[in-house]
């Protein structure tokens, strides 16, 4: 894995933490930098903003999803 989708893979398990006990509303940039252990700049390096970083973890979670449905009926 790319030291990119490293730091994205941070952030978004971030912001899935966050998700467990604050209301997605209330959430900041620097809540998910602070929890993260990086800085500002490093999370508009990545995602526009917040919706930006959901859209992507919505897209690795729709990848996944198609991997392992084509592996399962590659099994059958």
């Amino acid at each position: 894995m790319s030291r990119t989708n490293k730091t994205k893979e941070l952030l978004a398990q971030s912001l899935t933490e966050l998700m467990v006990t604050t209301p997605l509303e209330k959430i900041s940039v620097n809540d998910i930098v602070e929890h993260a252990g990086v800085g500002r700049n490093t999370f508009y390096y990545h995602f526009e903003d917040i919706p930006d970083l959901l859209k992507w973890i919505l897209d690795q979670a729709s990848s996944q999803l198609e991997k392992e449905i084509f592996e399962q009926e590659d099994e059958e």
